[in-house]
C-alpha cells in the first residue's frame, strides 16, 4: 500500500543554485533531520545513476538511494531498497521551476509499504508523513534564503 504526499514552496534563490543544492543528496541532513548522515557512494559528476549511502538518525538504519531521473535544473527522482520497520521502499521526486527571481520546488514523496496492518495505518501514516515533509520544506526554505549554503 502506498503513502504519498506533495509539498510545494517558493524559494528566493536562483533555480540553478536550488537544483544544485538538492541534487547533492549529502545536503539532506541539513534540512531533513531524519538523516544522520549521507555520503556519495558513486564517483563522477552528480547525475543519473548517482548513488548515496545514508543513515537515519532514529532508528539507526542504513541504506542507499539513487537518482533514477536527473533533468538538470528541472527534475530529480530517486528510489531505494525497502528499509526499516514495515519494510517501506522510499521513492519520490523533486521538481524545480523558475518563478520571478526565485524557484518553486515541488516534492512528491512516496513510501511503498507492505504488511498486514498497512490498510489500517495508512491514513495516520499519510498525515504524519505530510506534516514531516512540510516541516522539512520550511527548513529548506529558511536554509536557502538565510544564506546557509
Amino acid at each position: 500500500m502506498a503513502v504519498q504526499v506533495e509539498v510545494e514552496i517558493e524559494v528566493a534563490r536562483p533555480l540553478s543554485e536550488v537544483f544544485a543544492f538538492l541534487a547533492d543528496a549529502t545536503n539532506l541532513p541539513r534540512w531533513m533531520p531524519e538523516f544522520a548522515e549521507v555520503e556519495r557512494a558513486s564517483s563522477g559528476e552528480i547525475g543519473l545513476g548517482t548513488t548515496f549511502r545514508y543513515r537515519y538518525a532514529r532508528p539507526a538504519i542504513s541504506s542507499e538511494l539513487r537518482w533514477i531521473e536527473f533533468e538538470r535544473d528541472h527534475k530529480l527522482a530517486w528510489d531505494g531498497p525497502p528499509v526499516g520497520p514495515g519494510a517501506f521502499a522510499p521513492a519520490g521526486s523533486l521538481q524545480v521551476e523558475a518563478v520571478g527571481d526565485g524557484t518553486r520546488v515541488l516534492g512528491i514523496y512516496a513510501r511503498e509499504a507492505s504488511g498486514p496492518l498497512q490498510r489500517f495505518t495508512t491514513p495516520l501514516l499519510t498525515r504524519t508523513f505530510q506534516r514531516e515533509r512540510e516541516a522539512d520544506f520550511a527548513r529548506l526554505k529558511a536554509l536557502l534564503e538565510g544564506g546557509g549554503v
